[in-house]
């Protein structure tokens, strides 16, 4: 059991070269997506003509940032992953069996984000409308997913 050779060395530098590499690359998408979100918010902020439809956009440009984050880090770490030679299908396999046990626990706060998503983009409620829910009756203030 002798000391690892130059060619081991060499070996690991190209992996973590691959992986630092990878990692740049994410970070330049998510650059990119951001500002990709960003210009399609300030255009969109030019065809609008009230305060209310601006908040809508905000809303919007939240989540399509926020998703595009989420998913571009996760592909860039199930790839970094498997540059290091770490095999991704035990993750895969155990992603998909938490996401069905997620998905059966949190199923009505994942349908109150499905929901609470095409509310904002049909433009159902507003804020300033008055509403009423089991009896209650009061004027929406804000508008979230949920």
């Amino acid at each position: 059991m002798g000391s690892p050779s130059f060619a081991e060395y060499l070996h690991v530098s190209k992996e973590l070269m691959h992986v630092f590499i990878l990692l740049i690359l994410a970070w330049v998408l998510i650059g990119l997506s951001r500002s990709l979100v960003r210009v399609f918010r300030n255009y969109m902020h030019t065809r609008i003509s009230s305060a209310e439809e601006g908040r809508r956009v905000e809303t919007l440009a939240r989540v399509f940032r926020y998703t595009s984050t989420a998913a571009i880090s996760l592909v860039a770490g199930m790839l970094a992953l498997s540059v290091i030679g770490v095999s991704i299908a035990p993750f895969l396999g155990a992603a998909g069996v938490v996401g069905v046990a997620v998905g059966f626990g949190a199923q009505n706060l994942i349908k109150d984000y499905f929901n609470g998503f095409f509310m904002l983009v049909e433009n159902q409620i507003r804020q300033g409308d008055v509403v009423e829910v089991c009896g209650k009756t009061g004027v929406v203030e804000d508008i979230t997913l949920r």
